[in-house]
Order: structure tokens, then sequence, then C-alpha cells
């Protein structure tokens, strides 16, 4: 009698917690977090405290990337090394997850993937072709996602996960290129001549003149400095100014985003007439003044690529160019805030024979007397990112071979948009193969992806992300507007309803780690709140923060007894 007492109290209690759970209103709180934060059961623990102060009810959990190794017992990757041995961060963070009422989600970095130290990741060194090759032949370290090879791979990375956790869906990050430079190996070139008769060759082009996609800050009004090559719109794109014993090079635009054949010819180039080849140390500027409104992306694309070519490098910061040794060049990339005193130091390094090297034009700073002697230009120029065709400048003194392909804008981007669609093709590919093969095995389990926010970013990154909601094959997206303000938050939203008008699919991320630096304390939670309440004014069915280790305790206290004061469901959006 007892026992059947027992049962019926049980069975009370349980339809009681059910009940109330299911009357907990609806709104999404999600936050995405590296498992590799969660080491062992102690920082795993932590993580999860944090997430529950918030009341977070969804996280993102990072299980594939630094350099192709696994956050979670993988019979396919290697696992970690930052992992404490025998522990299994996502297992665990599934088990405590699902205790206190959080979904958890199995979060894939599917395009980039770099290791510690200077070596190829694993995956790269057992299949080195399943890297990007850039226009101009460069290696870049990066899912080739246009190789079915490639997409079956991750395909079964993704699914591993799904057959053996209990989690609650497969999220998509980096589901993208890294710009529209690449791929141009051998294997996307003959595929792409196969299936679409295309000759992609014609876009790689040695010589000038040659197309390209240009995001430019440009300097205008050249003074001293000689224009080597300019755009086919008349704008200077590389110029030498010859200043005292020394030199400095301008490249008008952001050299390193799409290095074409061409324009890697024209940077070896512009080092040798500095005196500087191959082998030899070149200095790369990263600047805290810079990176506070710029961060540090720059530099460290400048690093890789400039050693790409066979040079040493060195990192200075904003105090060395006051200490420059005698002779040495200096690479300044996105160096748009640089200062009075700066300029100046760069001026005197390179009238006693130093030699700088601009990667687009340092706009912000041409008030600077002394920043307008050493580009020898005379104001800022205006911005401008389009396709646009290099040609020799009335300087150019053979510093670069010339072809005598006819070649415009027109033709040239015609090519260059049949590239686009291909290459969106094929990521859309990974997309699909993905979310058909999860919803065989576990059809109650999402499939979402990280996008970017603009339609201009996204296809900039050859991201097709609104015909993944089109088709179906998300059951929603997550666009990182990872802005400063509520008010640049507020005006992504209409881009979005005009995809998705009532935000069915669509929710938006909060960069809480943008939003919290820089700022006291006391100031934090309530900047996070106003971008959750811009979401909600505008219909959205929740947010998704980035990131729970960008977020202190007291913020994460803070904003559980404010904007997130009661406890809430998951979003799932209705099945089509």
């Amino acid at each position: 009698m007892r026992t059947l007492a027992a049962v019926f109290l049980g069975l009370a209690l349980f339809i009681s917690a059910a009940g109330a759970e299911d009357a907990r209103p609806v709104e999404h709180r999600g936050a995405w977090v590296w498992a590799r934060s969660c080491p062992n059961k102690v920082a795993a623990d932590a993580m999860l405290a944090r997430a529950e102060a918030m009341n977070l009810n969804a996280l993102y959990v990072l299980v594939f990337h630094w350099g192709a190794t696994a956050a979670y017992h993988s019979a396919i990757l290697p696992v970690n090394d930052k992992i404490e041995e025998g522990f299994d961060p996502l297992g665990y963070l599934v088990a405590e997850g699902h205790r206190r009422g959080m979904e958890i989600h199995t979060w894939y970095v599917n395009g980039p993937c770099t290791s510690q130290g200077g070596a190829a990741p694993w995956i790269f060194q057992k299949y080195p072709n399943w890297r990007t090759v850039n226009r101009g032949g460069q290696w870049v370290e990066w899912f080739d996602l246009c190789q079915p090879a490639v997409r079956d791979w991750q395909t079964r990375i993704m699914l591993e996960v799904l057959q053996k956790y209990d989690v609650d869906g497969v999220h998509f990050d980096y589901i993208r290129f890294n710009g529209r430079g690449i791929c141009a190996c051998a294997s996307c070139r003959e595929a792409m001549r196969r299936q679409t008769g295309f000759d992609l060759s014609s876009l790689c082009y040695a010589a000038l003149p040659a197309y390209g996609s240009f995001n430019a800050n440009p300097l205008a009004e050249p003074t001293t400095a000689r224009i080597l090559v300019q755009f086919d719109n008349g704008v200077p794109a590389v110029a030498v100014n010859k200043v005292g014993s020394g030199r400095v090079v301008l490249f008008n635009w952001q050299v390193e985003d799409d290095p074409s054949s061409a324009v890697n010819r024209l940077v070896l180039s512009a080092f040798e007439q500095l005196g500087t080849k191959p082998g030899d140390l070149v200095l790369i500027l990263d600047s805290d003044i810079n990176a506070k409104k710029y961060e540090h992306r720059a530099f460290q694309d400048a690093r890789r690529w400039i050693g790409e070519f066979g040079f040493r490098t060195k990192r200075v910061g904003d105090n060395d160019l006051a200490k420059l040794p005698k002779g040495a060049v200096v690479v300044l990339p996105g160096f748009y805030l640089m200062q009075d005193d700066q300029a100046k130091a760069l001026l005197a390094h390179v009238r006693a024979g130093g030699g700088a090297v601009f990667f687009d034009g340092p706009v912000r700073a041409m008030k600077s007397e002394a920043a307008r002697t050493l580009l020898g230009f005379a104001r800022t120029g205006r911005y401008f990112h389009a396709g646009r065709i290099l040609l020799p400048g009335p300087d150019a003194e053979g510093w670069i071979p010339r072809h005598e392909i006819a070649i415009t804008t027109d033709t040239e981007s015609v090519k260059m948009e049949k590239w686009d669609a291909w290459r969106k093709d094929q990521i859309t590919k990974l997309v699909a193969q993905v979310s058909h093969e999860a919803k065989a095995t576990k059809p109650d389990r999402l499939v979402t992806a990280a996008v970017f926010r603009t339609k201009t970013a996204a296809d900039n990154v050859l991201q097709d992300w609104p015909r993944w909601l089109r088709e179906g094959l998300l059951d929603y997206v997550i666009p990182m507007s990872y802005v400063a303000t509520a008010a640049e938050l507020d005006q992504h939203f209409a881009w979005w309803k005009s995809l998705d008008p009532q935000l069915e699919r669509i929710i938006p991320a909060v960069g809480a780690f943008k939003i919290i630096k820089d700022r006291p304390a006391e100031e934090r939670a309530r900047a996070v709140a106003e971008q959750i309440e811009v979401c909600r004014r505008q219909g959205a069915h929740g947010v998704v923060m980035f990131n729970l280790e960008g977020i202190d305790d007291a913020t994460a206290s803070r904003l559980g007894q404010t904007v997130f004061a009661t406890k809430t469901r998951p979003y799932r959006p209705k099945r089509k």
C-alpha cells in the first residue's frame, strides 16, 4: 500500500513539474561557450553556474575547432590537448545542462583550421589538398568546402555527436569562405570548368590589367607621391613616396583581403623597392590604439600573408615606432588611427633611410601635417568596395609585367558572379547534407547556423543563408549582430524582416563581449539589457549572446535579476 501511494505521489509530482515547466513563457536565451573553457568538472560547473545565474536556457558548445580537434570523445578526431585526460566536456555539459533546464547545441567551426606553433593542423598534413588556395596561388588554412570529400568528412563529424550524445541540435559557424578570393585550387578550377564551362584562370592574371574586388579607404590628391598603379576609376592604387633617404609605399586598399597573383607580384616589387627580399626581417605594427576601434585582424592577416612570401616577421607595438632599428622596413596594416607623434616618428625613420609600407590609407590621420608629408597625399578620398581593374599608373616604370588581353569591369564582374554562385552552391551542399542526415537521424533535433548580419557581408563571404531559410535547410539562423549600441542593432531588423517578417527563423545575436568591453562594471548589464529590449520590441523570440566567457559573474547575476528575471523555455520554431 505504501509502495502504491509512493508511486501515485511521484506521478503527481512529475505531472506538477511538467505543468509548471509548460507554464513558463517562451523566450530563447542562449549563449555560445567554448567547451575548451570547460577542461574539467570545476571549470564546467563555473560556466553552468554563470549561465544559471543569467536564467539562460540554451548553450551552444564549441566542440570542433582548434586545429580540427574535438571537445568530446570522438572516434574520428583527436581530443584537444587542453582538456583534462578522461574528462568529456560535452557529455558533462549535456547531463548537467539538461538537469538545469538548458538546451545544449553542438557548435562547429566549419571553415578556418589552424594550429598553434606554425605547423599545419594534422588534418592538412594528412590531406594537404583539403585546404583552400587564393587567387595568388597561396594556401589558406581554411577547409575547401567545394570538395565533396571535405563535405562528407565534416558531415560525419557533425552526425557523430548527434548519434552519440543527447544534444538538442547541431550548429554551423564560419560556414562560408574567407572572402571572395578562394578557392582557386586545381580541383575547384577543374570542377567549375566541368560543371559550368567557365575557366577560372581568367580571374587569376599575374600581370596588369587585373580584376579584383577591392575594399578601399583611399588617400587622394597626391602631392609628392608617384602613382605606380591605379584603379580603372582613376583612384591611385599603389604609390611610392621618397622622403629623405627612404621610401614609403602605399597600397590604397585592404590589400591582404584578396591577394591575386598580380597583387602578390606588386607586394614583392614593393619590398624590392625598399631593399628587402624573402628571408629578410619585416616588422609589422600591431597597434593597440587602432585595435580599440578596429580590433587586431589587420595585423593578424598581414603577418600571416607576409610570412607566406618567406619573410621573417616580428610584431611591433605603438611605442616601438619611436625606436625602430635604422633602415628597417615596417608594415602598417589598416593603421587608420595613426597619431601625430607616430607620424612624426615614422617620418624621421624614413628620412634616415628606413622603409614603410601602408596597407590601406590611414584615413583618420590625414589632418596631421606629418602624415601628409610621410605619405605624399593631401587628403582622404572616398571609400569604395567594388569590383575594379588595376592598371599601370603614370609612373609604373615597368614595376609589373603587362599583358595585352582587353578586360573590362563588366566582363570580369560577370565571371566573378559565376564563380560566386558556384561556390555558394558548394557551401549550400554541405548545409543540405548535414540537415537532411540530421533530420533522418533525429527528426526533433535542430539544425542552426551563426551567419553574417548584412546582405553585403554575407555575399562577400559566399554565405547564402537566406536561401538556406527559404529551402528549409535550417530551423533558424543567428545573425552575428555584434554592435556596441542598441541603436546600431535596431537598424538591422529591416532586412531580417524582409526575409522573415515574424522572425520565426531569425534569432538575433547580442555581442555582449563588445558591449561590456571598456565599460565600468555598473554600466555593463544595463548596456546589454538595452540591446535585449530592442530585440523584444522588434518581436524577436529571443537572443543568443557571444559569449559566456566574455560576461563576468557580476554582470551575469545582474542580468538574471533584471532583464532575464523570470525563467523561460527555449524557442523552437514550428516545423514546416
